[in-house]
């Protein structure tokens, strides 16, 4: 199994530009509000959008899926040409009113916040986040392997190979590698938190490097 490598709530292109240095294509934005990793869209959009490159693949992440910026956002990048192909939305809750067909985009879901699946549009779900703490209840009780046959059951029909799977971890305590392939993730989701940080949003670049290596050497990873 090959494993992609992503980073979360990156908010400075110093960060950026030392991310691209160690040839990594997953980076993730988020948009929400209450985040210590919070980025303004300007900041996104002016400071960014002009470092992406076609191979790289970006997440953007909000809250729930009727956030007005959502759209504020696809106009933005619509008017600047952007190929929206390789922009994800990651939303921790699906609003109620929520329709897929009148949502073109490539969006995302974490699994543990109980939304309904059954009127997905297959074309443009495109993947699913997993939180920690959910995983390890899983493993705790002793039902992780009844979990995985019962979601290949009812997710049998939106599983391909271009699907993401996302684990969402963090630094200091790794999944085992039995646990990644029991539901085969392809996405292992690192932070920008206050484990690199010399001080509040002011990343240590060093030693954020020598945990990327580290998790590199860790697991197999397709980079």
């Amino acid at each position: 199994m090959n494993l992609e490598f992503k980073i979360d709530g990156i908010y400075d292109s110093r960060t950026f530009v030392n991310l691209l240095s160690q040839d990594l294509n997953y980076f993730s934005f988020d948009f929400r509000p209450r985040s210590f990793s919070f980025i303004q869209e300007q900041v996104f959009l002016n400071e960014f959008l002009i470092k992406f490159k076609p191979d790289h693949k970006i997440f953007l992440k909000f809250p729930v899926s009727n956030d007005p910026m959502i759209f504020k956002i696809i106009n933005e990048l619509s008017s600047r040409k952007f190929n929206l192909k390789n922009i994800f939305f990651e939303f921790d809750y699906l609003f109620e009113s929520f329709d897929p067909k009148f949502f073109p985009y490539n969006f995302i879901v974490n699994f543990f916040n109980n939304v309904n699946f059954s009127n997905y549009d297959l074309v443009n779900f495109s993947g699913l986040t997993f939180d920690t703490n959910g995983m390890n209840f899983l493993e705790d009780n002793e039902s992780l392997k009844s979990f995985a046959s019962n979601f290949y059951i009812r997710f049998n029909k939106y599983l391909s190979a271009n699907f993401l799977m996302i684990y969402n971890i963090d630094w200091d305590i790794l999944p085992k590698q039995s646990l990644l392939d029991i539901l085969d993730f392809n996405i292992l989701s690192l932070p920008i938190n206050s484990t690199f940080e010399i001080c509040y949003r002011n990343v240590n670049l060093p030693k954020l490097s020598s945990g990327i290596d580290l998790i590199k050497k860790s697991y197999s990873f397709s980079l």
